[in-house]
């Protein structure tokens, strides 16, 4: 793997880690919640019913969170309803509360 492009080079380490580790099912977000880290542990900051607030590990910038529906799916469209409803009220919060936070 070349690391000409990445942003960060102390990531490099990191990134060749994870090139050495054996295939896995699920993305990054459904090994994390798997786990069994605690919310603490695995920078979680908000559990909804449909939907999570995550802190990223190694964010370029402060405040630097996602806010994920537990299900995963390709596309916002394959949502459902209820997890479509509940996600942009969660997204909204995570912008307030960043904003309070770091006063942009």
């Amino acid at each position: 793997m070349t690391l000409d492009r990445i942003w960060n080079g102390w990531r490099a380490a990191y990134v060749n880690e994870l090139g050495d580790r054996p295939a896995t099912q699920g993305s990054v977000f459904t090994q994390i919640l798997a786990s069994g880290a605690t919310d603490e542990e695995a920078n979680i900051v908000h559990r909804g019913r449909h939907v999570f607030v995550i802190l990223n590990a190694f964010p370029y910038t402060s405040g630097h969170c996602m806010v994920l529906p537990y299900r995963e799916v390709g596309n916002l469209e394959d949502l459902t309803a209820e997890e479509a409803a509940e996600l942009w009220p969660v997204v909204t919060d995570a912008v307030k509360a960043v904003k309070a936070a770091y006063r942009p």
